[in-house]
């Protein structure tokens, strides 16, 4: 038998009140013996949300004892002024983060639109020293003397 057929089992079959609990009164005679109460009682009195309330508002109290006057700066305020960075130092360091990020996004683009230079390649270079230099009819040719071939 699996562990959930015993589980539906359990929960299917009717549960019996303990008989200790049980009282009938079917005796129409008197008796005169009393039962004890034997019923034990949690023990009452005030739990953890009064405790803490009382707590809470004893802490109110106090902090507003000690509470600087409406014209005197707060601990706190003291404490937040002596760690605050100068506007002055603050506004360098935005326009300096400004600057390096506009010239980090120049770079990007500038390597986003860069382009081969365009070369004109020929199939057979060696055609360029093809043909008598001296049979070649006036001004048709060009000075060819600064020309480098690449080989790849």
């Amino acid at each position: 038998m699996s562990f959930a057929t015993a589980a539906r089992l359990s929960r299917a079959a009717p549960r019996r009140a303990a008989l200790s609990q049980v009282r009938t009164y079917s005796d129409s005679h008197e008796h005169h013996h009393h039962e004890e109460d034997t019923t034990v009682y949690p023990k009452e009195g005030f739990g953890a949300g009064w405790r803490n309330a009382v707590l809470g508002a004893a802490a109110v109290a106090v902090a507003y004892q000690f509470a600087p006057s409406p014209g005197e700066d707060a601990v706190l305020t003291r404490w937040m002024a002596e760690r605050q960075v100068p506007v002055r130092q603050d506004f360098e360091r935005n326009l300096n983060h400004t600057i390096l990020t506009q010239e980090l996004s120049n770079e990007r683009i500038f390597f986003a639109e860069a382009k081969r230079p365009v070369i004109n390649r020929y199939r057979f270079p060696q055609m360029l020293d093809n043909g008598s230099p001296f049979n070649v009819p006036v001004g048709l040719t060009s000075d060819l003397s600064a020309v480098k071939a690449k080989h790849y």
